[in-house]
C-alpha cells in the first residue's frame, strides 16, 4: 500500500473497529431488531478492509523447491474493493435515513430480497430442503409484515408487486445509491464501471493485468484503488457512528479525527476537481 494512504487507512480501520466493538458491548432493544443486521454489515465492511490492507501488498508463491512468482494481486484487491463500496452502499441506503419506520420497512425488503434469493437455489440434500422450507416461511411472514407496513401502503401498484417479489431497492442501480451516499455521479460511474469489469474479467482489465508486469506497475494500479478504500472507509465510519450513538464510546484520536476530515469528501468537493478538470481541457482544446 503506498505510504500516503497506509496511515489514514489504518487509523480508520483501527477506529471502526473500536466503534463495532463499543456498540457490541451492549443489547439492542427488542423492537430494534434490524440492528442486528446492521451490525453484522459493519462487521463485513471492516473484514473487506483487512482483506484489502493485505492484498495491497506484496505476495510471494514458490514451487518445484526453487521457482518463485513475486506480485501485488491488484485485481483481487478490486474485487474486494467492489464489495467493499457496495456494503457500504447497503448500509447508507437500509440504516442511513434516521426514520425508524422506513428502516424497518427498507430492512424487511431487503431481507425479504435475499430470502427470495436463497429460494432459487436448488435444494438437494435433506439439510437444504428442510432450510428452504424454514426461508419460506419466514419470506411469507415477511410478505404479510410488509404488505401491512404503512409505507408499502403509499408505493405505487407496479413498485408493490416487485417489493413482494424480494425487489427491494426499488430498481434503483448502484449509481443512484451512490448518488445518494454523497458519491459524485462522475467519479462513481468511472470507479464502479472499472471495479465491475475486474469481478466480471472483462477483456480491458485482463489487458491491464498483462500489461503490468513490474511490482512498481501493480503498486501503482493497487495504489489508486487504496484510495478509494480509505474513502469507503471514512464514509462507513461516519454512517456507522450517526446510526448507532453507542459508537461514539470509543472517541478518535487526533489522527483519525484528521483522517476522517480529509477522506469523507463528497459531490461538493469531488464537482470541484471534475469542474477543474472541465475547464483546463476547454482552455486547451
Amino acid at each position: 500500500m503506498a505510504q500516503a494512504y497506509e496511515p489514514f487507512f489504518t487509523d480508520l480501520l483501527t477506529l471502526l473497529a473500536q466503534r463495532i466493538e463499543a456498540v457490541r458491548a451492549g443489547p439492542f432493544p427488542a423492537e430494534t431488531p434490524w440492528k442486528n443486521d446492521a451490525q453484522a454489515l459493519a462487521i463485513k465492511l471492516f473484514k473487506h478492509s483487512c482483506s484489502l490492507k493485505v492484498l495491497s501488498k506484496e505476495t510471494t508463491f514458490q514451487w518445484n523447491g526453487g521457482l518463485q512468482a513475486s506480485f501485488i494481486d491488484h485485481a483481487s484487491l478490486k474485487s474486494v474493493a467492489r464489495s467493499e463500496l457496495e456494503t457500504l452502499l447497503v448500509f447508507f441506503y437500509v440504516f442511513g435515513s434516521g426514520s425508524d419506520d422506513v428502516i424497518e420497512y427498507r430492512h424487511m425488503t431487503w431481507k425479504l430480497g435475499g430470502l427470495m434469493d436463497r429460494l432459487d437455489v436448488t435444494a438437494t440434500t435433506p439439510e437444504s430442503k428442510s432450510r428452504r422450507k424454514v426461508d419460506q416461511q419466514q419470506a411469507d411472514a415477511l410478505v404479510a409484515a410488509i404488505s401491512a407496513h404503512p409505507i408499502f401502503s403509499t408505493e405505487p401498484d407496479h413498485r408493490k408487486k416487485r417489493v413482494l417479489l424480494g425487489e427491494w431497492r426499488h430498481q434503483l442501480h448502484w449509481q443512484k445509491l451512490g448518488e445518494a451516499a454523497d458519491f459524485h455521479p462522475t467519479y462513481f460511474r468511472d470507479m464502479y464501471s472499472y471495479l465491475c469489469g475486474y469481478s466480471h474479467s472483462s477483456w480491458a482489465s485482463v489487458l491491464q493485468i498483462s500489461q503490468a508486469k513490474s511490482l512498481q506497475d501493480q503498486s501503482s494500479l493497487a495504489e489508486a484503488i487504496m484510495g478509494m478504500a480509505t474513502s469507503v472507509l471514512a464514509h462507513f465510519v461516519q454512517v456507522y457512528s450517526n446510526y448507532f450513538p453507542a459508537a461514539q464510546g470509543a472517541p478518535a484520536t487526533a489522527d483519525q479525527k484528521r483522517a476522517l476530515t480529509f477522506w469523507t469528501f463528497g459531490k461538493a468537493e469531488m464537482g470541484k476537481h471534475y469542474n477543474e478538470a472541465l475547464a483546463a481541457d476547454s482552455t486547451q482544446a
